[in-house]
């Protein structure tokens, strides 16, 4: 083979024909969107309870495990569906930020 033919097999433009990749944008799945908008929704609790209270650095370690909890059960790199127990334990962590949550606003009353 010629050094010609070589050039043209071996061409930057015909090269880089194949180096592009043709992507497909991601769709979103239900239970994708779903996850999502329970962050959200826990976002928006926190910044609603970090206006209504003054002091929630007391609360800090509190909300880092609460936030691990929804992370671990509503995933928004995977469709996992969270499993019960993980479900009741997330339950019981809200009710015990709302038993956290009440007793912070008996003593704002005060």
């Amino acid at each position: 083979m010629s050094s010609t033919r070589f050039d043209e097999l071996f061409s930057p433009e015909r090269l880089r024909a194949n180096w592009v990749m043709l992507t497909r944008p991601v769709q979103e799945t239900p239970q994708l969107l779903r996850n999502q908008d329970i962050h959200n929704h826990y976002q928006k609790l926190r910044c609603l309870i970090n206006e209504s209270f003054s002091d929630t650095t007391r609360l800090s370690i509190f909300f880092t495990e609460l936030t691990d909890i929804i992370a671990e059960t509503f995933p928004l790199d995977a469709v996992n569906v969270a499993d019960d127990n993980q479900k009741q334990i997330l339950i019981e962590k809200l009710e015990e930020l709302d038993e956290l949550l009440w007793v912070l606003s008996l003593s704002k009353g005060k």
